[in-house]
C-alpha cells in the first residue's frame, strides 16, 4: 500500500538523478564492453534467465546496481557502528593506537575478551 510521506518528495530528485547515473554506466559499459577484470555490473550483464535466455533491461540492471550499492554501504556502516559501540564500553583496553612500525593494537596478555569483541578484535598468535 502506498502512503504520501514528506520524505519521499524530498528525496525524489536525489534518487531521479542516482538512477540517471546507474543508466549511464550501464549503457556506457554496454558500448565499452567488459575490461580485463569483470566488476558486479559486467557479471550483471552477461547474466540471463537459464530457462528463457533473456537478459536483464537497463531498468532492471539499473535497478540491480543500485541495491549492491546501498546494501554494501549500510552493511559496512553497520560493522562500523558496532566496532566503535563495542570498543567504547571495553574498559580493560589499553587506549592506545597501533603500535609503531607492528600494525597491531597493544594489549595486556591478561586481557580477557567478551564474546561479542572475539569476533571483532584481533585474535592472538
Amino acid at each position: 500500500m502506498w502512503v504520501p510521506r514528506p520524505s519521499r518528495v524530498m528525496a525524489g530528485s536525489s534518487l531521479k538523478q542516482m538512477k540517471t547515473i546507474a543508466d549511464d554506466a550501464v549503457n556506457s559499459r554496454r558500448t565499452a564492453g567488459a575490461g580485463d577484470v569483470p566488476d558486479l555490473l559486467d557479471l550483471l550483464l552477461e547474466g540471463e534467465d537459464p530457462e528463457t535466455g533473456r537478459a536483464m533491461s537497463t531498468a532492471e540492471l539499473r535497478d540491480n546496481l543500485l541495491t549492491f550499492i546501498v546494501a554494501g554501504h549500510e552493511t559496512t556502516a553497520l560493522t562500523l557502528a558496532w566496532a566503535f559501540y563495542l570498543s567504547a564500553f571495553d574498559q580493560e583496553r589499553p587506549r592506545q593506537g597501533p603500535q609503531r612500525g607492528t600494525g597491531s593494537f597493544a594489549r595486556p596478555h591478561s586481557h580477557r575478551r567478551r564474546p561479542a569483541q572475539s569476533a571483532l578484535l584481533p585474535h592472538d598468535h
